[in-house]
């Protein structure tokens, strides 16, 4: 999917963005390095304490089951006869994490399937105990975007010590160590929000790039669309 394309684009876009003059020399590349450091071990300590659902009854459960089905098929449609009820047939059911498709005998994964398809990438490749803490990992390059970001606005110690102090809230702890969506979700937006801030700099090619990256978040959580409409305002104006 397209966040699953954009999460490597912002990598990317990371790595240019060493080339960029914002005076990164000296005690500010300390900074710099303490908050990646920062979330490297917020990665590590919480992809150990990861939680792995495997009941649905919304999420974050049925981000884990998609992420896993994904393993191992091509598609979020699943086939209830063949796959789980044997040779059953007429069995339908309905919940807020499954959804009943128009063909008899098959259901589908509820939501936005951004996350699970990220997954299904870490667990196709590292297997399943690397996939389930692999939101995690997300959940700590979020609060590097996070750091970035605010080092744009107000400098790199105060931005600093916002991404330390988010990153010991309990909504990110909570959400990062489960399958929840809003780790990448917040990478995304707030890495695409940076490139749009050095794009007003002068930067006109990242003004696509920070595009593309916000809409990847567009198929994390519906409820990022409600970003789009003030960033679309605030480009105009430049």
């Amino acid at each position: 999917g397209a966040s699953a394309s954009a999460v490597p684009v912002l990598g990317v876009a990371v790595r240019w963005r060493g080339s960029w003059d914002l005076g990164r020399h000296g005690k500010g590349l300390v900074v710099d390095r303490l908050a990646l450091l920062r979330a490297l071990g917020f990665a590590g300590v919480n992809a150990k304490l990861a939680t792995q659902d495997v009941v649905i009854s919304r999420d974050p459960g049925v981000y884990s089951v998609a992420s896993q089905w994904l393993v191992h098929h091509q598609s979020v449609d699943v086939d209830t006869m063949t796959r789980i009820f044997g040779h059953t047939r007429g069995l339908q059911g309905q919940s807020v994490g499954i959804g009943i498709r128009p063909e008899p005998d098959h259901v589908y994964f509820q939501g936005s399937h951004g996350l699970p398809a990220v997954l299904a990438v870490a667990g196709t490749v590292f297997g399943p105990r690397i996939m389930y803490g692999a939101n995690a990992v997300l959940g700590g390059f979020a609060l590097l975007a996070v750091y970035g970001f605010g080092r744009i606005l107000i400098g790199r110690w105060p931005a600093f010590a916002a991404a330390v102090l988010v990153g010991a809230t309990l909504p990110q702890l909570a959400f990062s160590r489960d399958t929840y969506t809003e780790p990448i979700c917040q990478l995304l937006l707030f890495g695409g929000l940076s490139l749009l801030m050095l794009a007003k700099r002068g930067r006109w090619s990242l003004w696509f790039l920070g595009g593309l990256v916000i809409a990847g978040s567009c198929v994390t959580r519906i409820d990022s669309f409600l970003v789009l409409p003030p960033v679309i305002a605030t480009g105009a104006m430049f």
